[in-house]
């Protein structure tokens, strides 16, 4: 018979712990150096329908997307990317700054 809600839980949890250190700045470079959207153009289209075009500078510790616009940077906290022109494969220590 299947385990109870809080063995399965408690497997879920030690599962993801192993996996992603408690540090958010480590999670934070672990995205970035995977991220095919860092360095790439893209609009990002909000829940009201509202767009936004920059280049995906980096992730923030908060999760948030930084792009840098014309008007400046913009830290994006949701959103969709609905757009993305990708840039050319990049050195991971590339900050895009």
């Amino acid at each position: 018979f299947p385990p109870a809600r809080e063995q399965l839980l408690a497997a879920i949890l030690i599962a993801l712990e192993s996996r992603y250190p408690v540090d958010a700045a480590a999670v934070v470079s672990d995205a970035m150096a995977r991220s095919s959207v860092l360095g790439g153009e893209v609009t990002v289209t909000s829940s009201d329908g509202s767009t936004l075009t920059g280049t995906a500078t980096r992730l923030l510790e908060t999760g948030a997307l930084e792009l840098s616009t014309p008007a400046g940077t913009v830290s994006i906290t949701s959103g969709e990317i609905t757009s993305l022109r990708p840039c050319v494969p990049r050195d991971p220590s590339d900050t895009f700054e």
